[in-house]
């Protein structure tokens, strides 16, 4: 589905206010015109949840979404049904509330309702080095990497993708406490676990927004909780841009949940590669950034099993050399460097030496945050993603180290 028109909507009035609980936008003149995406221009001076009605092939529907605070703010999204080329109409009222019990003011200037190009699962970029994509099925996470230097043929995607918890993503940990109700996973008991790609159940998180250029690619999703079915209240936001060289990824992340969550270590990512890059190598000892000698691990075991060989490590100061890759008897691999990343985490999983991306193997690396998700604040990182020999990338990542500043909120 490509195109169509771009509606403003008019013919609406309010009754209530926020200060009062709800604010409702009742529609007198309801559209017809088919629409995939909304977009609001508003002011606020608080977090709001709201809701929008309209017709959804041809019953009543209503969708969900969450606002942050400013002037001539923008949201824009997507409706529920945008992957299956779904197309709403006839919206008959929109209703605003105070995410906490606060007194707070919101006043909506406009809403655009346009039809927009549906793309299948994957949204590719590249340039003369590489080829990203983001698996929209997903929730727009990290599916795949391909270097086109590689010289092994049978070497594409170095992601691997056997379910939404691979991937190159983001996933924070919270709160297991009332009145959070914790679901179960890998017969455990799970706190709330916000995660990109979707849940244990292979359910999707919600694409709200894409915007692509030829270097680079935005997506907004509304995670999945991984232990449960039902989506979490939180977005998450990814710039994906391509360099020469290197990939870099911008986060960012808001909880609109009303927990109140414990400090945690934070995968800032999770990264999830293919089986064939066997060898973990990282830098273990205190004299960062000056070519030191490397440490090379080729033992490493499920990093969920304390009992088994693994990486857990916890860096000497924010200036540390908290680079690492998987790389292959060559001693060329992918790599993962988040400036300002507290510790790693590192393992392997059912090693086998496959070159498969989506098959059940793999080898993981998390780049470590040590911090409680805030409450309706937003928060950004960056990393860095590279493929090469380990000098090419540790050159590489040396030179990027001052390029990005981060707020993983860690106490050194």
């Amino acid at each position: 589905m490509f195109g169509g028109k771009t509606v403003e909507l008019e013919g609406y009035e309010v009754s209530g206010s926020v200060a009062e609980g709800v604010q409702t936008y009742t529609f007198l003149k309801q559209s017809a015109a088919a629409f995939n995406k909304f977009a609001l221009t508003y002011d606020a001076d608080c977090y709001l949840r709201g809701t929008i009605a309209y017709t959804y092939k041809n019953s009543p529907y209503l969708e969900e979404f969450y606002l942050e605070p400013g002037e001539n703010k923008v949201y824009a999204s997507f409706i529920d049904g945008y992957l299956k080329y779904g197309c709403g109409k006839n919206i008959s009222r929109i209703t605003i509330e105070a995410v906490d019990e606060v007194e707070g003011s919101f006043t909506l200037h406009s809403i655009v309702t346009s039809v927009e190009k549906v793309y299948s699962d994957f949204v590719y970029i590249q340039n003369d080095r590489y080829k990203l994509g983001a698996s929209l099925n997903w929730g727009g996470a990290l599916a795949y990497l391909e270097d086109f230097n590689d010289s092994d043929s049978e070497l594409s995607n170095l992601i691997n993708c056997h379910d939404t918890g691979r991937l190159v993503q983001q996933s924070y940990y919270g709160t297991s406490d009332p009145p959070y109700e914790p679901g179960t996973s890998f017969n455990v008991t799970w706190s709330y676990n916000p995660v990109q790609g979707g849940n244990q159940y292979n359910q999707s998180s919600k694409i709200i927004d894409i915007q692509k250029t030829d270097d680079s690619l935005y997506i907004k999703s509304r995670a999945r909780d991984w232990a449960k079915a039902e989506f979490t209240y939180c977005y998450m936001e990814n710039t994906f841009t391509l360099f020469d060289d290197y990939v870099k990824v911008d986060n960012r992340f808001v909880d609109y949940s009303p927990y109140i969550h414990p400090v945690k270590h934070q995968e800032c990512p999770a990264y999830y590669t293919v089986s064939a890059l066997n060898r973990y190598v990282y830098y273990d000892g205190t004299q960062d950034w000056t070519n030191d000698t490397l440490t090379y691990r080729d033992d490493l075991a499920f990093w969920g099993d304390p009992a088994q060989p693994q990486i857990n490590k916890t860096f000497s100061s924010a200036d540390a050399e908290s680079w690492s890759a998987f790389v292959n008897s060559d001693d060329w691999g992918f790599g993962v460097f988040a400036p300002t990343a507290y510790g790693v985490k590192a393992g392997r999983y059912e090693y086998n030496g496959t070159k498969d991306a989506t098959a059940n193997p793999t080898n993981y690396i998390a780049p470590l945050g040590l911090f409680a998700m805030p409450h309706c604040e937003p928060f950004s990182y960056s990393f860095f993603l590279a493929t090469g020999t380990t000098e090419e990338m540790r050159e590489l990542f040396g030179s990027l180290k001052d390029s990005t500043s981060n707020q993983l909120s860690v106490s050194w």
